[in-house]
Formats: structure tokens, sequence, C-alpha cells
């Protein structure tokens, strides 16, 4: 018996399948990187232990892997956009609580602190969202980069 040649057409992913994969790849979801979680989320049931391998089941499956890089893409578009956003009113905010960091004002100094740590968590889950193959620079204008520069600069004053 000669065997058939033609491509099967690739199915879809399941219900369950595509659950999986935006609980655990997108940015911000309650399971995040999280199989055991994300397939507990998908609906899949079970002890901890069957949850895990079938979260270790699904990541290694080529069509969930596949899905898996079209979510990275699709964040990857949205983040930019929010990201440089984000960035922005940060500069603009640490800029305002600046001066009444410099005298003293505990308040304006903690809240100058978290907006240096939220900084760096945009700048690390960046690195992780983008890192699909291309490097994306992130866009400062040359007064944007004079500002960063001049932050930093405090900052290292500050710190030291």
């Amino acid at each position: 018996m000669a065997k058939s040649t033609k491509k099967t057409k690739e199915r879809p992913l399941t219900g369950k399948q595509e659950l999986f994969c935006t609980a655990m790849f997108t940015v911000g979801s309650q399971s995040f990187g999280n199989g055991t979680e994300s397939a507990r989320t998908a609906g899949y049931k079970g002890s901890d232990y069957t949850l895990g391998r079938q979260a270790h089941d699904n990541t290694r499956n080529h069509k969930l892997l596949k899905r898996k890089h079209e979510i990275q893409a699709e964040i990857a578009k949205i983040y930019k956009h929010n990201r440089d956003i984000a960035i922005k009113k940060l500069y603009a905010d640490y800029e305002l609580l600046q001066a009444k960091a410099n005298t003293g004002d505990i308040q304006a100094i903690q809240a100058r602190s978290g907006i240096i740590r939220e900084l760096n968590a945009i700048s690390s889950l960046h690195s992780q969202t983008i890192d699909m193959g291309e490097h994306i620079v992130p866009a400062l204008t040359p007064e944007e980069q004079a500002r960063a520069n001049i932050i930093a600069n405090n900052l290292l004053k500050t710190s030291g």
C-alpha cells in the first residue's frame, strides 16, 4: 500500500490550548509563566503534578509554541507604544518630585524611589517581552536622553 503524500491540514488549537497560551504567555495575566496555574486556568483538571505534566507537554507542542510567538509579537507591538508613554510620564513625575526630594521630604523620596523601581521593571519587562530575535531600541529624543542622563547622574550622587 502506498502512503498518501497529501498534506493534512493542521487542526487549530483547542479551546483549552488557546486559554493555556493566553494564561501562560500574556504578560500581566494572573498565571503568567506558571505552567501549573495556566493549565488550571485553562480548565485542565487534576493534581498539581498532573497539571504540571500537562503544562510541560503543552510548552513543547509545536502549535502552542507557534501561538506563544504570535502572542509575544502582539504584546511587543502594544507594549512598545505603552512603554514609551509610561516612560515619558514617569520621567515627568520624577522631575516634579526631584525638587521636593532634595529638601528632604520623605514622601517625595519614597515616591521617587517607586518611580525608579517602575522604570527598572519596565526595562526588565521590555527585555523579556521583546526577546524574539529582533532588537528594538527605545525611541528617546535627544532631549529625553539628556534628561535620563541627568536623572541617572542625580541617582548616582544621592546613592553614593
